[in-house]
């Protein structure tokens, strides 16, 4: 599937920071090169990952999202500063995603990114004054 026909399926806009490597791009000492990456549109076949250096089409890649964990996939297209991946992970795994995506998508787009429930529940709220936590600005003795 192109990342054209992708963008015109029913998918969740969500931005979600992570790391990928691909398969075969190793540093001078032998490890596997691990890079930066942003999701910016999920179903649960596919995602589009913004990132810094775009493999081939074909080429396996590996990602770790806090989120969501790590996912395997293949790049199925390419775009500038990115890649569409589709995802080769079990049925058990993309329930939930499945779930996600049905209670958040929308015939509408989006105007901004949304968070996952998972991420959504670390998300702390900090006192607006420092008087309501008790903080003093006189140092104590």
């Amino acid at each position: 599937m192109s990342a054209q026909e992708f963008s015109r399926q029913r998918a969740v806009d969500i931005a979600v920071g992570g790391r990928y490597s691909l398969t075969n791009w190793y540093d001078p000492q032998g490890n596997r090169r691990e890079y930066a990456c942003r999701t910016s549109r999920i179903s649960p076949f596919r995602m589009m990952v913004s990132v810094p250096v775009v493999g081939k089409v074909g080429d396996r890649v590996t990602s770790y999202f806090g989120d969501f964990g790590k996912l395997d996939g293949l790049i199925s297209d390419t775009v500038a500063g990115g890649f569409l991946l589709e995802l080769a992970i079990t049925k058990a795994k993309r329930e939930p995603w499945a779930a996600l995506w049905s209670t958040t998508r929308s015939p509408v787009p989006r105007s901004r990114p949304i968070c996952s429930p998972k991420s959504a529940r670390r998300l702390r709220l900090a006192p607006a004054l420092a008087a309501s936590c008790g903080i003093s600005a006189k140092a104590s003795r």
